[in-house]
């Protein structure tokens, strides 16, 4: 049976959706397929374990980190050591996934493959931010540069693709990748976290993600500055953490606002406070998929975000959406919603039962299942 070595890289303090698919679905093959080893490899003391609960769970291959934190020099200092740690090789076939597709990722898995009997190789990519209305600074240039370098490798070099949106195999296959390349989906972690009535909530906006400016952190909090005043008891909470935490936390106590920043909490906990919560305010303007928002779907909370072409398919009309980038349209929408199950509580428990109709379709062991199958060769695209 085939080894599986399994490649994630996130930065401290960091959770990504792609980071939290790729432990998920690690996780469930050691539980279901404990015929195949499964190793997860990433630097040693990078706080992975703070963050993702498979962490503690897989068999881990840890390497020394480096000192070096910003990305431009951190990936390539990973991935060179990440080359040279001994791994336990099947003396037959093995198999190489790398999490993402960038360098501390990509970069060992080609070249740990090219020394491992019978290798295949396989690489998740979540989405390409090429294609991303990005600012144009040097962050956004050097993440250019490095996604053209690892794509060049993955395109001669890998022999299989996961992504999660038809949109990320279109601009794959415009670049000239002929492998074949499954389009799967996010998941919900399983959860025993009930609905809860819109009266009994305690919680009036949840935020969840990283703590970084593309997932809209400043326009949440603008919705809550500018309806604090106007909600009896509000509360909000933003559960997450990232480089921003501590002038968010600033931002925060200057203007008085009742808001707990959370930084990690655990999946239990993460879900329980999405249940107490009314709304879910998602203002992302960079998304490959949008777990969350399934999150919040899971626990019955509405949700209300930007309106990206990727929620389209797995999300379609159960989330509430506004232009991009248009902070004020946000918060006439929240105000509205907010009113609206204020006067009519049956109609929010009547949503609640098409959010958990929805969720339900996002479990982890059919989308798993289906990608461990094409993993190991049982199916094609």
């Amino acid at each position: 049976m085939s080894s599986i070595f399994v490649y994630r890289n996130c930065f401290t303090g960091d959770v990504s959706g792609g980071d939290m698919h790729t432990g998920g679905a690690s996780e469930w093959i050691d539980t279901n397929h404990p015929e195949h080893p499964l190793y997860l490899i990433h630097a040693a003391d990078d706080g992975q374990e703070k963050a993702f609960r498979e962490t503690r769970i897989l068999r881990d291959i840890t390497y020394p980190d480096t000192s070096v934190k910003t990305p431009a020099l951190m990936f390539p200092l990973r991935a060179m050591k990440a080359n040279k740690t001994p791994l336990p090789w099947n003396p037959d076939s093995n198999v190489f996934i790398a999490g993402s597709h960038f360098i501390p990722d990509v970069w060992p898995v080609l070249g740990q493959g090219k020394k491992a009997p019978g290798a295949k190789k396989a690489v998740y990519i979540h989405h390409i931010i090429q294609d991303m209305p990005r600012p144009k600074n040097f962050n956004t240039l050097m993440a250019n540069l490095q996604e053209k370098f690892c794509f060049d490798l993955i395109k001669y070099h890998f022999d299989k693709i996961i992504t999660v949106n038809q949109d990320v195999v279109d601009g794959l296959r415009r670049r000239g990748f002929t492998q074949p390349i499954l389009v799967s989906s996010n998941f919900v972690n399983d959860h025993n976290i009930q609905p809860v009535a819109y009266e009994n909530k305690e919680i009036t906006f949840a935020f969840v993600g990283r703590l970084v400016n593309q997932k809209g952190i400043n326009d949440f909090l603008y919705v809550c500055e500018q309806l604090q005043p106007y909600i009896p008891g509000f509360k909000a909470v933003m559960i997450g953490a990232g480089p921003e935490m501590d002038r968010i936390k600033r931002q925060i106590e200057a203007k008085k606002l009742n808001i707990e920043v959370t930084g990690f909490v655990t999946e239990s906990r993460k879900f329980e406070l999405l249940a107490q919560s009314k709304l879910f305010i998602f203002p992302s303007v960079e998304e490959g998929w949008g777990i969350v928002i399934a999150e919040s779907l899971s626990v019955g909370t509405p949700v209300i975000a930007y309106d990206l072409p990727v929620y389209k398919e797995p999300f379609g009309s159960v989330i509430k959406t506004v232009p991009l980038s248009d902070k004020e349209k946000l918060t006439e929408m929240v105000k509205h919603q907010l009113v609206t199950y204020q006067k009519n509580p049956a109609q929010y428990g009547n949503e609640q039962l098409s959010l958990l109709r929805r969720a339900t379709m996002y479990s982890r062991d059919t989308v798993v299942g289906k990608e461990f199958a094409f993993l190991m060769g049982d199916i094609d695209e």
